[in-house]
């Protein structure tokens, strides 16, 4: 096991998620928040995550309560505390598959298209 107490994935790419794991120390958790591929394979090493007590969960719209949680990350990002253009990237609707490809690739978290002119 690595240094990490935990992970978050937010790549999807299996290759990723198993050096994530890889990194984890003694009880270490990861997140995951995507897959790039539906029913991905992973592979996982079942032996040496049981042995060394790593736990894996899938978060889903951020394990949040959006009524209280959108507001605080608003203010987050009004207030500059929260990187939000390092998340995103826009996209023409024409390029979608760029966008996909993109997301796929690692090259950003979450692609935003747009449906109509800017």
């Amino acid at each position: 096991g690595g240094m990490l107490n935990n992970a978050f994935d937010t790549t999807g790419i299996p290759a990723v998620i198993l050096q994530a794991i890889e990194a984890l120390f003694l009880r270490g958790k990861i997140a995951l928040v995507t897959a790039n591929k539906l029913d991905a394979i992973l592979g996982l090493p079942l032996m040496a995550m049981i042995g060394r007590g790593i736990s894996i969960r899938g978060v889903n719209m951020g394990d949040s309560v959006p009524h209280s949680f959108i507001p605080k990350l608003v203010d987050l990002i009004v207030e500059g505390k929260f990187p939000l253009h390092k998340l995103v990237k826009f996209y023409d609707f024409h390029d979608i598959n760029h966008a996909l490809k993109d997301q796929e690739q690692g090259k950003t978290v979450k692609p935003i298209v747009r449906m109509g002119e800017a």
